[in-house]
């Protein structure tokens, strides 16, 4: 798994000692740390409305959408592998794609158990093989997923490698 630095990554820690009889030790921790960054393929509609849907439902503002082809400080090889797939850049600087991004996203909005279960090695096949169908079958998941949604202008394909 590959790693990408925060550039900005800040931490406070805050102390509060002896409440009356006792020592009391109270560590408050806040961090300001750059949010999960998620890349995704910004001239897809099918991907701009998935992406919106789970910003709506991140209720902790813990993500930055940002379509890849935007993304200045990206390597070309991350920028080649986001034509595949959505990718998240975690806080801590972990990148997970396609399957393993989705379920990350998942579990931070609130689907902790349901990702967690979806985690595990016989499952995540499942849901890496069901990502890559999803991929390939855009325009049909648009339709199903966004019946009301205004396509005019976009495209809802996978490059292919070459």
């Amino acid at each position: 798994m590959q790693k990408h630095e925060p550039a900005d990554t800040l931490a406070y820690h805050f102390v509060a000692a002896k409440t009356y009889s006792e020592w009391s030790l109270v560590t408050i921790c806040e961090e300001r740390m750059m949010p999960h960054r998620i890349l995704w393929d910004g001239d897809c509609g099918f991907c701009r409305r998935v992406v919106e849907w789970f910003l709506r439902h991140d209720k902790q503002g813990l993500f930055e959408a940002i379509p890849y082809q935007d993304d200045a400080s990206i390597t070309p090889e991350l920028r080649q592998a986001c034509t595949q797939a959505v990718h998240v850049i975690t806080a801590d600087g972990r990148i997970l794609k396609a399957g393993r991004a989705t379920l990350f996203l998942l579990e931070q909005i609130g689907g902790r158990r349901l990702a967690k279960w979806l985690s595990w090695p016989p499952f995540l096949r499942v849901v890496e093989a069901f990502y890559r169908f999803v991929a390939r079958h855009r325009s049909l998941f648009d339709q199903i997923l966004f019946p009301r949604a205004r396509r005019k202008g976009e495209s809802c394909y996978v490059r292919r490698r070459s």
